[in-house]
């Protein structure tokens, strides 16, 4: 019988690939538009102190025009309303005054400077109950507002209401004596702790 010839050797398997890393998926550009449409512009400071400057220098008309442009920025900006409501009302155009502290309120209730004008205006409108509400309102939001006790103090006197008045001004007197003299009042047009105490001490 012929010998069986040996069959073949079976070649060696050629070595696997190395595995292939998946490829990142190349991350989206945002367009420029859709950034500044979700990011929410920021209150041009420039204009809003050129306003302030403006006010204090008497320049109305000029000070109401910043205010707006920052107003065109940002619509939200309460602080810009109620600058604007202090410029209609310093040029005696006490209803846009109003109008505009409302505005400031609606958009920061917690602003008790556009509260306490708001009730200066009531004031000068005749409407004592609500200016006095605003004034509360102002009080319970910062127990430390001198003018609006001090405010509360001379309406109560004007309405035969003594004991309220005595003590809105004595609290008013107690807490500017805490203060610098020369300290400007939140709320006023430059009034110093030094002419209210003079003018609150002379009303005892």
């Amino acid at each position: 019988m012929a010998p069986v010839a040996p069959l073949p050797a079976v070649p060696p398997a050629p070595p696997s690939p190395p595995p292939v890393a998946p490829r990142p998926e190349p991350s989206r550009a945002v367009p420029a538009s859709r950034e500044r449409v979700e990011e929410p512009a920021p209150v041009p400071a420039d204009h809003y102190q050129e306003g302030l400057a403006l006010l204090r220098q008497g320049r109305l008309e000029e000070a109401k025009a910043r205010f707006q442009a920052c107003l065109e920025r940002a619509p939200d900006s309460a602080p810009a309303c109620y600058q604007m409501a202090r410029a209609h009302a310093n040029r005696g155009q006490l209803t846009e005054a109003r109008s505009w502290c409302q505005q400031a309120i609606e958009r920061d209730p917690l602003l008790t400077e556009a509260r306490y004008t708001l009730a200066l205006i009531h004031q000068e409108e005749a409407e004592p109950e609500q200016a006095i509400a605003q004034l509360k309102k102002t009080l319970y939001l910062d127990p430390s507002f001198v003018l609006a006790h001090f405010s509360l103090a001379n309406l109560y006197q004007q309405m035969d209401r003594p004991g309220e008045a005595r003590r809105h001004r004595e609290r008013a007197i107690r807490l500017a004596a805490q203060m610098l003299p020369d300290q400007v009042l939140a709320g006023s047009d430059g009034l110093t702790t030094k002419r209210l105490l003079t003018m609150a001490r002379a009303t005892t």
